[in-house]
């Protein structure tokens, strides 16, 4: 069996990526409930249209974005829900940017971006 079979298979048995896709399904359920059926098809064409991979991806960035998301208006929240799911799927112009940026800070402190945490002080409780 050559390697990238192996690889495969032992990911398909691996207990972690049913846990995942059994969360993607609960996200989108609740999405679907919450938001209208226009808004959830768009939502659905970004992260389905095209291949949206996590490999390196700038976890920083998604600190920035929950900053930003928190600290909206529910009414708010609920309109740019779709706005937030394209620009994570989408990797844009400020996601290349802070990806930039973090990875010469990153040389500059010899650490990996990992290593980096942005200074994102989040609330001690949320209201949804």
């Amino acid at each position: 069996m050559t390697r990238m079979k192996r690889s495969l298979t032992q990911v398909s048995w691996d207990k972690t990526v049913s846990q995942v896709r059994m969360l993607q399904a609960a996200v989108a359920e609740c999405i679907k409930k919450t938001v209208s059926d226009a808004a959830y098809a768009r939502l659905l064409n970004v992260m389905n249209g095209s291949y949206v991979s996590t490999y390196r991806y700038i976890t920083q960035y998604i600190d920035i974005l929950n900053d930003k998301f928190i600290n909206m208006s529910n009414e708010k929240r609920l309109k740019n829900i779709t706005t937030f799911a394209k620009r994570i799927a989408e990797c844009n112009k400020e996601y290349r940017e802070l990806e930039a940026d973090l990875k010469e800070e990153a040389r500059r402190r010899n650490c990996r971006v990992e290593d980096l945490q942005l200074a994102i002080d989040y609330p001690y409780e949320i209201e949804w």
